[in-house]
């Protein structure tokens, strides 16, 4: 209910793109997506799904600034766990939803992202409840700035298809990373980077900064 008041839902179908543009029509999006594809974005996102080490299951986030941010500005990122394939009717007709938000990590109010360059890892621990198919949960992390309410950047990946098993607690995995994307000549390019593990984490190459 907090996000449906800070974006002022109050139907479906609502469409957002960036955290500023707003429709209850999919079909004027594509010239604002044209539009924002050309942004350049200060930074980029990697993930990781971490397991063993005696921590339990863990997500790692490496922001990578690779411009300052806007000085004096306050930017959170906000991790969440979603669900694909959940069956229910929706009031709007539909049975079939993806990506639908389970959880918020820590919660709502996220983490604090700093605004000076080079790389920021964040590490932390997600409990799943059992409830939740496994094969259908994803971490999706986004970057808003809180003044605008822009999304400066964002990710998202399977967990299946970034586990990075640790073998003992210590164990370095910042060598295991997914840059998922960054911009280049306006266009969106994935770099893959993994070192060590007995299962390498991997990118699917997300979407255009959104």
């Amino acid at each position: 209910s907090t996000l449906f008041t800070q974006y002022g839902v109050s139907g479906v179908p609502s469409f957002f793109m960036d955290g500023l543009a707003a429709s209850s029509r999919g079909t004027t999006f594509p010239s604002a997506y044209a539009t924002a594809k050309l942004k350049k974005s200060p930074t980029s996102i990697g993930l990781a799904w971490l397991i063993g080490g005696g921590a339990g299951t863990q997500l790692q986030v490496d922001v990578n600034n690779v411009e300052m941010m806007r000085p004096g500005g306050e930017y959170r990122m906000r991790v969440c766990i979603t669900e694909d394939n959940i069956a229910y009717q929706g009031s709007n007709g539909e049975p079939i939803h993806s990506q639908a938000m389970r959880y918020f990590y820590p919660d709502l109010d996220g983490f604090e992202v700093p605004t000076t360059t080079g790389n920021h890892v964040f590490t932390f621990g997600v409990d799943l409840d059992p409830s939740w198919v496994y094969s259908n949960l994803r971490a999706t992390v986004y970057i808003e700035d809180l003044a605008s309410g822009e999304f400066m950047q964002s990710a998202t990946n399977f967990l299946k298809d970034m586990e990075y098993y640790i073998s003992a607690a210590g164990d370095d995995v910042r060598e295991c990373r997914v840059l998922v994307q960054r911009r280049h000549e306006g266009r969106a390019v994935q770099e893959l980077f993994v070192r060590r593990g007995s299962r390498h984490a991997h990118g699917t190459g997300g979407a255009e900064r959104s």
